[in-house]
């Protein structure tokens, strides 16, 4: 199955077999299921094998046989193609032994390039009732999980998909450290994922205790000066600010927070450049002008004004 010529002989003979005989060639490769789907030539032959399979007999030995080195098999670029076609051809329960594995290596899956793929498409084969164990997984490890280059994307999937006891575990594992998360890469776009998911929930008419869009935007207002200098942290309060817009109160907040800083951008700028200019004589510059990011504040939190008078006049409107 993993020879280039001898892969096509293993495929005709599964295709030509009796399924008592396609049972017996399946437990004849059992013990190294592991190696052949990992191989780029194997891999291609157990998704073909899986075309030819008619019985709940040989989908329950080719179960028993994947999970046997299900971890490997996920993280390896070639097997982690098996589990994506067996992801689409089985439906569950043929498929909770990834559930399974996905609960026991959450980490590991979520934060590789191949789990991280497997880890979407059995969250979006579902069904979502028998996912529970895997959403809370996620939950349990979301501080680590945001951090992470691919981790932050399985965040960010189940703010779309989950249900809103686990969204909202997300958010107070988040809670006190959405200003901390705002400031790098990977966590920012998530912090931007819980404002418009929490934008959505407001406006939907089910109830929930806890407003996350007013909880999240008052924590970021609480070092605005900070996150109005970092590059990354800008993004997330101007997504704060469009939040704020729809809410007269919070949005006079926000801009109390955020205008008196608006004056210390230039200075910032000058010893930010005198800096650069002693220490690098002028091989690294200021990636962006602060007295371009000081209009352009100005003039968001301007529109902002104007948008929520707007929304106010229309909404006292008989």
């Amino acid at each position: 199955m993993i020879d280039n010529f001898g892969h096509y002989v293993v495929e005709a003979l599964f295709a030509q077999a009796s399924d008592l005989k396609k049972l017996e060639m399946l437990k004849i490769i059992e013990q190294d299921i592991g190696t052949v789907a990992c191989h780029k030539q194997g891999s291609f032959s157990i998704q073909s094998l899986m075309e030819t399979f008619t019985k709940s007999e040989q989908m329950d030995q080719l179960m028993k046989m994947l999970q046997l080195d299900i971890k490997n098999i996920i993280l390896s670029n070639s097997g982690h193609f098996v589990i994506l076609r067996y992801l689409q051809k089985y439906k569950f329960p043929w498929t909770r032994f990834i559930h399974k594995a996905m609960m026991n290596y959450i980490v590991e899956f979520a934060t590789d390039h191949y789990g991280l793929r497997v880890m979407k498409a059995a969250i979006e084969a579902g069904p979502a009732e028998e996912m529970i164990g895997v959403y809370n997984a996620v939950v349990k490890h979301t501080n680590s999980l945001v951090e992470n280059q691919y981790g932050n994307y399985v965040v960010q999937h189940l703010l779309e998909v989950a249900p809103r006891v686990i969204t909202d575990g997300i958010k107070e594992k988040m809670h006190g450290k959405f200003v901390r998360y705002s400031k790098q890469k990977f966590s920012s776009n998530v912090v931007e994922k819980c404002l418009r998911h929490s934008l959505m929930e407001m406006k939907s008419d089910i109830y929930n205790p806890k407003d996350w869009s007013t909880v999240i935007v008052r924590e970021l207002c609480t070092k605005a000066g900070d996150l109005i200098n970092d590059k990354y942290g800008n993004y997330c309060l101007q997504t704060a600010l469009q939040i704020a817009t729809l809410n007269t109160p919070l949005l006079d907040e926000f801009t109390r927070c955020c205008r008196p800083h608006l004056d210390n951008l230039v200075g910032v700028f000058f010893c930010s450049y005198l800096i650069f200019f002693f220490f690098f004589f002028f091989a690294i510059r200021p990636s962006f002008n602060r007295e371009n990011v000081k209009t352009k504040w100005a003039k968001l939190l301007g529109t902002a004004a104007d948008k929520n008078r707007g929304i106010t006049q229309t909404q006292k409107k008989p």
